[in-house]
């Protein structure tokens, strides 16, 4: 386990995840319902539940605090009902994998070959024999193991089976005093509106809103049948197109939400953003 590793212990921060809600009759209220009283039921003891908008912003700035009034919002409130599960937790992932992978670096018979993208899988006698860099080089291989997440279906062909998505993803500096301020919050999602908060990390807080999702339509060779053209949605990346920014609609919706949650934050400047992409059946044009 995470917990019983020196290093990755390290990088593991169990501060619980909040969840919230508008509170308003729909299936995320229904949810959360549903979550809240099956976890105090099997662990009390790890739940904490916050049944106002007061309770459920002071769960992030402290008990004195007060969540901006509904006047100077000028709508509803959509923070108002939350709980906590107090064993989640975060972790430093880059720095994780980079632990996992120098330990793999000292496994004789683990190669890692970088600077170059898989182009295709190359097909002998109707099975997977190797691989075809984009840089020409060519890798044999008596088994192939496709795990490219969102940029699978370049690789196999997958139909509407599945179709890569992207979700909007910011960062907002903070300072010293606001980092030790917030730095014991919880993850905080709220599932009425799609916004994710993660506690400040580093000098940031990083922040994403779980929406429909954005896709990047484009057409590509059909990786069984290369004679014939597929159209698909590619993940479209700061890599490859790095003056991209998030859709102005979306940072609309984020500063939106923090208006109300994190209001010293609403109007900060991005430290940067980008579109963070997985597999999912659900999307929208981008």
């Amino acid at each position: 386990m995470i917990q019983q590793d020196p290093e990755l212990s390290q990088l593991l921060f169990q501060q619980g995840m909040t969840f919230v809600c508008d509170g308003q009759p729909s299936r995320f209220t229904e949810v959360l319902e549903s979550q809240l009283e099956r976890g105090k039921s099997s662990d009390p003891g790890n739940y904490v539940e916050m049944s106002t908008r007061e309770e459920v912003f002071q769960r992030i700035h402290g008990k004195d605090s007060q969540p901006p009034s509904l006047s100077n919002l000028g709508r509803d409130s959509r923070w108002n009902r939350a709980y906590c599960n107090l064993e989640d937790a975060f972790i430093d992932a880059k720095e994780s994998i980079q632990i996992y992978y120098n330990r793999c670096l000292k496994v004789p018979t683990i190669d890692f070959m970088c600077g170059s993208a898989v182009e295709r899988i190359q097909i002998l006698n109707s099975k997977a024999d190797g691989v075809l860099l984009e840089n020409g080089n060519t890798i044999q291989a008596q088994l192939v193991i496709v795990a490219a997440g969102a940029w699978s279906n370049k690789l196999v062909y997958l139909g509407t089976r599945v179709v890569p998505i992207g979700h909007e993803v910011a960062w907002i500096k903070v300072t010293a005093e606001e980092e030790a301020r917030w730095k014991n919050m919880s993850i905080t999602t709220n599932m009425s509106t799609g916004l994710n908060m993660f506690p400040p990390y580093h000098g940031e807080i990083k922040i994403l809103r779980r929406s429909p999702g954005y896709k990047n339509t484009t057409v590509v060779p059909n990786p069984e049948d290369r004679s014939k053209k597929i159209q698909i949605s590619y993940p479209r990346t700061v890599i490859s197109n790095p003056a991209d920014v998030i859709p102005s609609e979306a940072e609309a919706a984020m500063r939106e939400n923090l208006r109300e949650i994190m209001p010293t934050l609403a109007d900060r400047p991005f430290d940067r953003t980008k579109i963070c992409w997985y597999v999912s059946t659900f999307h929208i044009s981008f």
